[in-house]
This record gives C-alpha cells, structure tokens and sequence, in this order.
C-alpha cells in the first residue's frame, strides 16, 4: 500500500475524496450483442454471454477515474460478471475479439478479470473481490496515476492499488467495459476530484488528481470559523484552556467507553466458554447412557436425566446472560451489526413452502427480496445453546467464502423468538436425488470435480476449514443446458478450522474417517486433532456412492469399492486411496482434483 510523507496510506487518502463526475459516451464500435442507447451513454448487452466489450469515445487522462455502474443483472445463468480497464488499442482500428481478456494485449491492455488484475499477459494481483458479486446500483471504479498507480474502488471505496511501471503515459488510453455474462447494462462516468483533505493535497499533486489548492473537503472553513469564533479575540487565553480542559473529558469518556467494550467482550468469551464445558458435560453423559451395561453405571437412569436436565437449565441461564452481553454490544456499538444480519419478518416461512426435513433443522422455498430462496431454520423444540453455537459457526463460515462450486450465502436472521435462519440461493435437487433417480447421466467427472475444487479452495484458505460433513445429501445440483449439472457443496454447520477441529462424530457416520469417529466417554485420551484428510476420505465414499448407485451401508462398503473397479477402473485407485485406514495414506484434494482432471473418460 502507498503512503505519503505524511504517513497517509491510500485507505485514508481516498476516503477523505469527494468527486465529481460527468457521463461517459460509448464509441459506436462495439461488441455485436451490445446495443447503445440513451444518446451512447448506456450499454446493453442484447443476447448471449460475450461479445459484449464497448470503449469510451474519448481518450481517458491519467488521473480521472473510470466509474461504471451496473444498471442491469442477468439470472445467475453464468459465473462471470462486469470487468472494466484502460486500453492503448484506438477503437476506431480495433480489430474485434469476444471478450475483455482477448482484446490487443500489445496495446497496453490494463484489465480486472473476475479476481484479479491483468496486464498485457501478466496478472498483476488480486482485487480482493469477485466482480460477479457486484449488484444493480453497484459501481466498479479504475484510476490510472501520473506516478503509474492503478487503483480501484468499489462504490466509490478504495480497495487497492498496484504499480504498472512498464505503462506508457505518453500514449492515448481509452476506457474498455466488458458486459459479460451476469452484467446485462451499465452505464460510465469520469470522476474527477473535487474535494480533499488539505494534508493529502502533496500526494494528490503527486499522482496527477489536483492542480492547485483550492478544493478542500466540505465544511472545513466554517469549522475553523467556528473556532476562531469561539476563541474569541479579547479572552482567547481562557477559551484555549477551556478547549483544552474540554478536550481531555472528550478523551476520558472515550478511553472509559473502550475500557467497557473489551469487559464486556471479555465476559461474553467467558460465558461462551462456561457453555462449551457444560455442553460437553451433557454429551457424555447422554453417551454414557448409550453405551454403559446397566450393571456398571454409577448413577439411576433417573440420576442421569436429572442431571442432564440441571446442566440444561444451567445452561440456559448461561445462554440469556451471553444473549444479554451481546445484545448491550450491539446496542452500544451499531456499526458492529453484520452485514448479512436481516430481520426475521424477511424471511418467514409458511408451511406450505417447506422443501424437505431432517434431525436439527428444515428447508424451505421461500421469496427474499424479490428472488426465490432457501431458507434453513432450527426446529424451536431442539434450540438449545448448542445448537445456537452450531448454527452461528455455520453462518460465520458461509459469510467469509465464496466459491462457483459452494452454495452461495446471502443473509441469516439471528432472533431469540423465532430462532436462527439461513437464507441460501435455492438450487434443483441433491445429488443423492439425482443418482437414485437415474439423472446424473454422463456428468460424473464434471460433479466430482466440482466436489474436489470445493474442497480445495476450503483447504487453502490461510487458515484451513474442514467440511467434516461431506455427504450425498449436501451436495446440491443446479441444471444446466445440454442435461449438464453444476455441483455445489452446502451446509457447513459441522465445518470449522482446521486448528480448532477436535470434536469427533461430526457430519454422517457412514461418511466418517476413523479418526474421527465418536470419542468413548470413559477414555482418558483426548480426542485427536483432525485434518483436512478427513474430508477426503468423506469424497472417497461419495465417489464410490455415486459411481455404483449404491447408499454406502458399513457393512456393504468393502464390496462397493470392490465393485467399483468393473464399473470405473480408471478413477477405481483413486478413491481406494481416498478411503485409507491411516490419514498419512491418502491423497490431498489438490492430488484427488487433478487426476479426475486427467481422467479420460466415465462410464
């Protein structure tokens, strides 16, 4: 990140820009699927995916900022969406390519590509976004610097910037668009800087954004005129110790209000922690009822359920006092409320829209927002604090990934009364579905290979996530032309970071690596510490699953993947290693995705 002499890094810098702007003129050579309208100050994208590349009539000047809107967004038919650039290619001698990526890299092609920044050949880094996420009403911005910066801003926030030495300035650039696939119309403006904060004017000079001192940012004069006002001339010496002495109180309040944030956050973590014993206090002892001979308990049936049922009151108290802590946070500091956080009346579900039922939780259809969803929710009689732990885990983990091959987070509803909800884009059916219908047809290979660069991308986060419920039933199919299927990995309620993965029997226990089997209660080991191996061997069982057509019963399995090597010779080695007895033995999903890329054929 750049920064002036000052100190100011590019966050801050632009954050304390106003600009103003004038509309963008398309050039009339463009993409043949782009129709321009609205005296060439509107691109349409009329059919297709691509084909969709327009240009800016004028050169652009470094400096100015490239700010296009989207106005228009396609169905999630496709992955990609808008992408915008600078380009030394004059529109009236292009020769025409189908997309952004594929113009005249010769020509000082500069470019956002779905994540990343491109130049010429080379990317350059990455954006720290997916373009396709952008909405109606959203912006994507690009601002090219007299020091060779390029920064880019999303809604008019500055999200990076990177060098291009190599960048002609001494050439013409025009502005290029992209309306591709997800983005069906946008509309373009350049932005020119029109206020700032006096401290940054050295470094605004530097990069070519202001050519004198005048503009200033809105109501910094009548703030000085205030305080001059006040200071006075006859009694200024007083009024500056006023100032002074008022100031200091300003600081104490904000010192103390800070002092009172971290105790509270302190004892909601302590809290936390107090549920967690007392959670796993009740599994063990609900184990112990399961699993001890009668003549070897310790305690009455009766002893154990009132028990059990103490240790829940205990830790219902427990769950009010950390809702009540978490709730004054709330209250005392807004700007800390998630993003994804909607109010239940949003997403209320009748009972005639529900899709399908299991153990915690059920599914249903529901419209959110004007688009047809899925909303998941706890039933009420099981919403234990527990279960609130799980489903906040979940949350968390869905608002911090996006993947084509994981279902997509959109929002979630955390409320005492009517219990938590998980709002997800709706797919068409399950693969488990699909195979016992006989209608996954020739599309094996693809669908695993979706399931593997699923996994691959949890893996390879910073820190690593563990599904620790990969299964049949939760990966779900969206149907695309020509009978393909698209496969998305869902529910991540068992999922959690590899270095704090520990609790064993999570996810479907036929899908379960021996590692992570469920832990006896009287062993005085502690529960191993699990890896990303048990999600391989969770696909192993699923590819075996889906190849014969056969639901992996324990005691069928053997002869599954026994079976399997007739049907799929190729692929049958593979998932033998996926399904070995030791972690150590098998493959790492970047192995497992890239021999089913090799794979030849399917049966």
């Amino acid at each position: 990140m750049a920064t002036s002499d000052n100190g100011i890094d590019d966050g801050v810098l632009f954050g304390g820009v106003e600009w103003s702007s004038s509309p963008v003129t398309f050039h009339w050579k463009k993409g043949f699927n782009v129709e321009l309208t609205e005296s060439n100050t509107v691109a349409t994208r009329t059919k297709s995916h691509n084909n969709g590349v327009v240009f800016t009539s004028k050169p652009m000047v470094a400096g100015h900022m490239l700010k296009v809107t989207m106005t228009e967004k396609e169905k999630e038919l496709w992955g990609g969406g808008m992408d915008i650039g600078f380009t030394g290619e004059n529109p009236e001698n292009s020769t025409w390519r189908y997309e952004l990526r594929w113009q005249n890299k010769d020509k000082h092609l500069l470019y956002t590509c779905t994540t990343s920044l491109h130049y010429k050949d080379k990317k350059l880094c990455k954006l720290g976004f997916y373009t396709r996420d952008l909405e109606v009403g959203d912006s994507l911005g690009m601002l090219l610097t007299l020091k060779k910066e390029v920064h880019w801003f999303v809604n008019d926030v500055w999200r990076g910037s990177v060098r291009v030495e190599d960048y002609p300035l001494d050439t013409p650039m025009w502005g290029v668009v992209d309306v591709y696939e997800r983005c069906k119309q946008v509309k373009a403006e350049i932005c020119t800087v029109s206020r700032y904060n006096p401290d940054s004017e050295r470094r605004l000079r530097e990069m070519g954004l202001v050519q004198d001192a005048r503009p200033q940012v809105a109501g910094t004069q009548s703030f000085f005129a205030k305080m001059l006002e006040r200071i006075g001339s006859n009694n200024s010496q007083d009024n500056v110790s006023t100032l002074r002495s008022e100031n200091g109180q300003l600081q104490q309040q904000l010192t103390r209000a800070n002092d009172q944030l971290t105790q509270s956050r302190s004892g909601i973590q302590q809290f936390q922690l107090l549920v967690e014993e007392k959670g796993q206090e009740i599994t063990q002892l609900r184990q112990q009822l399961l699993t001890n001979p009668n003549n070897q308990r310790q305690r009455s049936d009766t002893e154990n359920q009132q028990l059990i049922g103490t240790l829940i009151e205990q830790v219902d108290v427990l769950q009010r006092r950390v809702a009540s802590l978490s709730v004054t946070n709330r209250s005392s500091h807004p700007q800390e409320v998630e993003f994804w956080q909607v109010s239940p009346e949003e997403v209320s579900i009748r009972e005639d829209e529900i899709l399908g039922r299991g153990a915690w939780v059920y599914v249903a259809k529901r419209t959110f927002r004007g688009t047809t969803m899925a909303v998941k929710r706890v039933y009420p009689e099981i919403l234990r604090l527990t279960t609130m732990d799980r489903i906040r885990r979940e949350i968390r983990t869905m608002a911090q990934i996006r993947h084509p091959n994981l279902v997509l987070f959109v929002a979630a509803v955390l409320n005492e009364k009517t219990g938590p909800m998980i709002v997800t884009e709706l797919l068409d059916t399950s693969l488990r579905s699909a195979y016992q219908d006989n209608r996954v047809g020739p599309n094996k290979r693809r669908i695993f290979g979706d399931i593997s660069s699923a996994l691959v991308y949890l893996h390879r986060q910073r820190e690593p996530i563990i599904h620790r419920n990969v299964s049949s039933a939760n990966v779900l199919l969206l149907s695309l032309p020509n009978n393909k299927w698209l496969a998305k990995l869902s529910d991540f309620g068992s999922a959690n970071l590899a270095r704090d993965a520990t609790t064993p029997g999570e996810g479907a226990i036929l899908y379960t690596a021996p590692e992570a089997y469920p832990h006896p209660p009287t062993s005085s080991q502690p529960p191993p510490q699990q890896t990303t191996k048990i999600d391989v061997y969770s696909f192993g069982v699923l590819a075996c699953e889906v190849v014969t057509r056969i639901f992996p019963k324990s005691e069928l399995f053997l002869r599954l993947l026994s079976s399997m090597e007739g049907v799929w010779r190729e692929l049958h080695p593979l998932i033998t290693s996926c399904v070995s007895h030791s972690p150590q033995d098998r493959p790492s999903m970047d192995t497992v995705l890239h021999h089913i890329k090799q794979l030849d054929s399917e049966p």
